[in-house]
Protein backbone atom coordinates (compact mmCIF):
# COMPACT_ATOMS: atom_id res chain seq x y z
CA UNK A 1 0.00 0.00 0.00
CA UNK A 2 1.77 2.96 -1.23
CA UNK A 3 1.18 6.37 1.10
CA UNK A 4 -0.10 9.29 -0.77
CA UNK A 5 1.59 12.04 -0.95
CA UNK A 6 -0.13 14.28 1.89
CA UNK A 7 -0.18 11.34 4.13
CA UNK A 8 4.17 11.32 4.20
CA UNK A 9 6.07 12.91 6.27
CA UNK A 10 8.94 14.92 4.30
CA UNK A 11 11.65 14.74 7.01
CA UNK A 12 11.91 10.84 5.96
CA UNK A 13 11.13 11.41 2.26
CA UNK A 14 14.63 10.25 1.19
CA UNK A 15 15.03 7.68 3.51
CA UNK A 16 11.80 6.43 1.86
CA UNK A 17 13.09 6.62 -1.39
CA UNK A 18 16.19 4.88 -0.70
CA UNK A 19 14.31 2.54 0.74
CA UNK A 20 12.25 2.09 -2.24
CA UNK A 21 15.02 1.73 -4.52
CA UNK A 22 16.99 -0.47 -2.70
CA UNK A 23 13.86 -3.13 -2.80
CA UNK A 24 13.44 -2.64 -6.40
CA UNK A 25 16.92 -3.51 -7.00
CA UNK A 26 16.75 -6.60 -4.48
CA UNK A 27 13.48 -8.18 -6.06
CA UNK A 28 14.74 -11.29 -7.87
CA UNK A 29 18.23 -11.52 -6.40
CA UNK A 30 17.15 -12.29 -2.91
CA UNK A 31 18.17 -15.70 -1.15
CA UNK A 32 15.38 -18.20 -1.91
CA UNK A 33 13.64 -18.76 -5.21
CA UNK A 34 10.42 -20.06 -4.60
CA UNK A 35 10.39 -21.81 -8.11
CA UNK A 36 13.04 -24.12 -7.02
CA UNK A 37 11.88 -24.54 -3.47
CA UNK A 38 8.52 -25.84 -4.67
CA UNK A 39 10.18 -28.42 -7.19
CA UNK A 40 12.58 -29.70 -4.50
CA UNK A 41 10.09 -29.64 -2.28
CA UNK A 42 7.56 -31.65 -4.90
CA UNK A 43 10.66 -34.34 -4.98
CA UNK A 44 11.34 -34.72 -1.66
CA UNK A 45 7.82 -35.23 -1.42
CA UNK A 46 7.94 -38.65 -3.16
CA UNK A 47 10.70 -40.33 -2.24
CA UNK A 48 10.33 -43.52 0.04
CA UNK A 49 12.52 -42.23 2.80
CA UNK A 50 12.16 -38.41 2.43
CA UNK A 51 14.83 -36.37 5.21
CA UNK A 52 13.55 -35.60 8.56
CA UNK A 53 14.84 -32.41 8.51
CA UNK A 54 15.18 -30.40 4.63
CA UNK A 55 17.41 -27.49 4.75
CA UNK A 56 17.07 -25.42 1.99
CA UNK A 57 19.20 -22.59 0.16
CA UNK A 58 22.88 -21.67 1.05
CA UNK A 59 22.77 -19.33 3.89
CA UNK A 60 19.74 -22.11 5.94
CA UNK A 61 22.42 -24.45 5.12
CA UNK A 62 25.58 -23.14 6.32
CA UNK A 63 23.35 -22.02 9.31
CA UNK A 64 22.23 -25.42 10.18
CA UNK A 65 25.68 -26.68 9.65
CA UNK A 66 27.27 -24.00 12.09
CA UNK A 67 24.51 -24.75 14.85
CA UNK A 68 25.18 -28.67 14.51
CA UNK A 69 28.54 -28.03 15.15
CA UNK A 70 27.84 -25.65 17.70
CA UNK A 71 25.75 -28.17 19.38
CA UNK A 72 28.20 -31.35 19.04
CA UNK A 73 30.74 -28.95 20.95
CA UNK A 74 28.59 -28.16 23.45
CA UNK A 75 27.65 -31.48 24.14
CA UNK A 76 30.75 -32.48 24.44
CA UNK A 77 31.85 -29.80 27.74
CA UNK A 78 28.72 -31.18 29.23
CA UNK A 79 28.74 -34.92 28.78
CA UNK A 80 30.11 -36.08 31.77
CA UNK A 81 27.24 -33.93 34.07
CA UNK A 82 24.62 -33.99 31.31
CA UNK A 83 24.33 -37.86 30.47
CA UNK A 84 23.33 -39.75 32.74
CA UNK A 85 24.13 -38.08 35.79
CA UNK A 86 20.49 -36.82 36.34
CA UNK A 87 18.35 -40.08 35.36
CA UNK A 88 16.55 -42.74 38.29
CA UNK A 89 19.06 -45.73 38.89
CA UNK A 90 17.95 -48.15 36.02
CA UNK A 91 16.05 -45.89 34.22
CA UNK A 92 14.11 -46.73 31.08
CA UNK A 93 15.71 -45.00 27.87
CA UNK A 94 13.37 -41.88 26.63
CA UNK A 95 10.79 -43.13 23.90
CA UNK A 96 12.96 -39.85 22.04
CA UNK A 97 15.73 -41.46 22.28
CA UNK A 98 15.59 -43.73 19.07
CA UNK A 99 14.22 -41.98 15.26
Amino acid sequence: MELSKKDRISDYELKREAFETHAKNYSGKQAGNPAKFAEILYNVSRMKEPPFSLFLGAATFSLAKNKIAWLEEDMKNTEAYARSAADFENSARSAFSAR
